[in-house]
């Protein structure tokens, strides 16, 4: 599902990478693919900068997954 970096750069376009993640692990979590959600949110903590909000919003929802 997650291919390089630089592929997921191609997918959002300028969409930030970190939003981008984001939204595809709202996605999957709600579409109950909780495993693949992590991995979403997981990518978007990757990134070399993260608003602070937004850090803890994805901390929130990997930690949501994780435990479904």
């Amino acid at each position: 599902m997650w291919g390089t970096e630089q592929s997921l750069r191609v997918q959002v376009g300028d969409e930030a990478p970190w939003d981008a993640a984001r939204k595809q692990g709202n996605a999957l979590f709600k579409a109950g693919e909780w495993a693949s959600a992590v991995t979403g949110y997981a990518h978007g903590l990757e990134c070399d900068w993260i608003p602070p909000g937004v850090a803890a919003v994805l901390y929130s929802n990997r930690a949501a997954a994780l435990l479904k």
